[in-house]
């Protein structure tokens, strides 16, 4: 299954719950936001690797990793 449709189906609808629309979507990028916050979540498929990155609007976007 593409990987937008996947995190469509699975994420997405808890992302809804707490007010997130998708802003914008490419080929393996979604941009979610809500009235303060964006999440990005990434797939390259060059190195099979995911980032979600997530941060206020107008501000820095911080990628989720083992250090938050």
């Amino acid at each position: 299954m593409e990987f937008n449709t996947l995190v469509k189906t699975q994420l997405f609808t808890i992302l809804q719950k707490y007010g997130f629309e998708i802003a914008e979507e490419f080929k393996n990028i979604l941009r979610f936001q809500s009235s303060g916050i964006k999440v990005n979540v990434v797939f390259n498929r060059y190195d099979g690797a995911f980032l979600v990155e997530i941060g206020k609007q107008d501000n820095e976007l911080y990628p989720l990793n083992d250090y938050v």
